[in-house]
């Protein structure tokens, strides 16, 4: 679906020389729940869809969570609400990707913010949705997703796979009756891939007790509530030592830029204009949106002494994130809701203005 459709086409293109599958499913509720069996089958899957499309999955995605399936999807984000602008760009569905479907769960959303945090962020985003089971959402934009731009070729010696918890082999050997949803002390059940001898793997949408066999029985609903919840304890504290921000810029700056996503390349195209008029100026990117990286962002803003933010939205998305969080304000907002992207040089003329 419109802006998502370039990974489609860029997929398609290589699917039998890179040895995947690509399928156009006939509806965004077939393409979620196909990544939903392809993850129960042991392999890993991703969908792309926008803004629209992200509603019709919502379900799905909750199916996903229910059954801690590590299901991946690429959310890019067009203005709505209902069909919108369908060829233009926003940042209007951050909220809505932290809180989409019914019912609580934890999930990891992702913003990269350009070419090359697409590449390393979706890679991490594979294995963090292995490694905890939970749903993930790279969240982009029409306009990331259909520019172009050049780069260096990327580097795949920093990267590599993590696929978690999961047992493959012809016979499970562990003593007793295999449990899929074993309570454990990370909230991580050990998975086990479909046909291995000696287990059976049971998918529910429902509630469910260590076996995966439906229950409505209080204890054990609050019991697997907790049990999917201790993840995010575990992933915030891994999160830690990974860049889920990043700060451009110079480090004593009398101006600090707050972004996220595509706003990133207008931003620092903006800086060095700003430089050039004598503006000591420096830029928080927040990549990890959810869970919110409390901590970095709070120290960053300690020691900043004006901020702006600049969003591809009307009510300042990321702001509210950091008003819930850190309960701190921004000086300024720079909010731009019309379906095209930042212009850095009339970003840098809005931001003189500002300061």
């Amino acid at each position: 679906m419109t802006p998502a459709s370039p990974v489609l086409h860029y997929l398609a293109a290589r699917q039998r020389d890179k040895d995947i599958v690509v399928v156009q499913s006939e509806s965004e509720l077939a393409a979620i729940n196909m990544v939903d069996g392809a993850c129960f089958a042991g392999v890993r899957a991703m969908t792309g869809t926008s803004g629209g499309g992200f509603c019709l999955m919502t379900e799905g995605l909750g199916l996903g969570a229910m059954s801690e399936s590590h299901i991946v999807l690429m959310l890019a984000q067009r203005p709505g609400p209902s069909t919108g602008l369908p060829t233009y760009t926003s940042q209007g569905d951050l909220r809505f990707a932290i809180h989409a479907s019914q019912g609580e769960f934890p999930r990891l959303v992702i913003a990269p913010g350009d070419v090359n945090e697409c590449f390393y962020n979706t890679i991490e985003a594979f294995n963090l949705a292995e490694k905890y089971q939970i749903p993930v959402i790279l969240i982009t934009d029409k306009h990331l997703g259909e520019s172009h731009k050049s780069t260096r070729l990327f580097d795949t010696s920093k990267v590599s796979v993590n696929r978690g918890p999961l047992f493959v082999g012809d016979r499970y050997k562990e003593e007793g009756e295999y449990k899929r949803y074993k309570i454990t002390e990370n909230g991580v059940s050990p998975r086990v891939l479909p046909s291995t001898k000696g287990v059976i793997v049971k998918y529910s949408s429902y509630e469910h007790d260590e076996f995966g066999v439906t229950t409505e029985d209080p204890e054990l609903t609050t019991l697997m509530n907790d049990k999917r919840f201790r993840k995010l304890e575990f992933l915030t504290k891994e999160l830690e030592s990974m860049e889920t921000v990043k700060i451009h810029g110079d480090k004593d700056a009398d101006l600090t830029i707050i972004g996220w996503g595509s706003t990133k390349g207008a931003i620092l195209e903006a800086m060095k204009i700003l430089k050039k008029e004598q503006v000591k100026i420096n830029y928080l990117q927040v990549i990890y949106l959810s869970p919110f990286p409390k901590e970095r962002v709070g120290k960053l803003l300690e020691s900043a002494k004006n901020t702006v933010a600049v969003e591809n939205n009307k009510t300042a998305q990321l702001v509210s994130l950091i008003k819930e969080n850190n309960l701190e304000d921004v000086d300024h907002k720079i909010l731009k809701y019309d379906g095209r992207p930042f212009n850095p040089e009339m970003l840098a003329e809005s931001i003189m203005e500002v300061v």
